[in-house]
């Protein structure tokens, strides 16, 4: 994750390419966190843990072929490179021009058809959350200045698996939804009873911006 406004960078390591060619997609993260929730909502049986990794559902783009979560094609640009003798491996930093906040996927090709892909996520906003006695505090903040962001819209989306019947091997999936604003130093303070330790929390900040 890299901050917003700054021009993205990635590590592009090759061998004998003279031209590489970068393309870049956007990725429509609100449709995916979404379906995380709407999937866990339906109680599935058994977890797929692929349905619910949003930090890295870049695999299933690209190995599961889930088009469903690519948007426009947002950039793309060519590079010249330069090959060192005997076939040694050459490392670069590539400055792509992906300045908005969001998530992409970035794929370069070299001419002879080699292709590899990397998600790249661009924050305008981070999330920081620390315990405190029977409480957990947030904070919500522009994420280059750190600068908090007021009247933040914050979503907590929980789970866990419980079995309502002992000895009784199909489990329950429970799940818990509500938001709070964060007041006019970007904090937000939930009560444990509100945000139990024993579920698992997704939390996602919104502003109308």
């Amino acid at each position: 994750t890299q901050p917003a406004g700054k021009g993205a960078t990635v590590q592009f390591r090759y061998r004998n390419a003279e031209r590489v060619t970068f393309e870049a997609w956007e990725v429509n993260v609100s449709k995916l966190l979404a379906d995380v929730k709407t999937y866990l909502k339906s109680n599935p049986a058994q977890l797929d843990w692929n349905k619910m990794n949003v930090a890295d559902f870049g695999y299933r783009l690209v190995a599961q072929n889930e088009q469903q979560y690519l948007g426009p094609r947002v950039a793309t640009w060519d590079l010249e490179l330069k090959p060192r003798p005997q076939h040694a491996d050459t490392r670069i930093t590539v400055t792509t021009p992906l300045q908005k906040a969001g998530a992409y996927l970035v794929t370069a090709r070299l001419a002879n058809g080699n292709v590899s892909r990397i998600i790249l996520w661009v924050a305008d906003t981070v999330v920081a959350r620390k315990q405190l006695d029977g409480k957990s505090y947030y904070y919500v903040a522009d994420a280059v200045s750190g600068v908090p962001v007021a009247k933040a819209n914050v979503e907590f989306f929980g789970w866990k698996q419980e079995n309502p019947q002992p000895n009784n091997r199909a489990f329950k999936l429970a799940t818990a939804n509500f938001a709070e604003f964060s007041d006019a130093d970007g904090q937000v303070i939930v009560d444990q009873k509100k945000l139990p330790q024993d579920f698992q929390w997704l939390t996602i900040a919104r502003t109308d911006k």
